[in-house]
């Protein structure tokens, strides 16, 4: 699948919506794999992921509070 369904609901709206924002902000589009809960490739992405803190950068926790935030607009 290579596009977002489009689903009459407020959680696919503003999916679709952060996502439209994450290409629309970069010079270059972004390769995005949304994965859903019960999808076993969910742990092969938590099993990369590493917490790098830094000044310049969110902590992970940071970085999951601010993609909530950026939704929920």
């Amino acid at each position: 699948m290579t596009q977002l369904p489009e689903v009459d609901a407020l959680s696919s709206e503003r999916t679709r919506s952060f996502i439209s924002w994450l290409r629309d902000s970069r010079p270059l589009s972004p390769v995005l794999q949304v994965i859903k809960d019960e999808n076993p490739a969910k742990t092969d992405f938590f099993q990369h992921l590493i917490e790098d803190r830094t000044e310049a950068a969110f902590s992970y926790y940071e970085f999951l509070l601010n993609i909530q935030q950026q939704i929920c607009k």
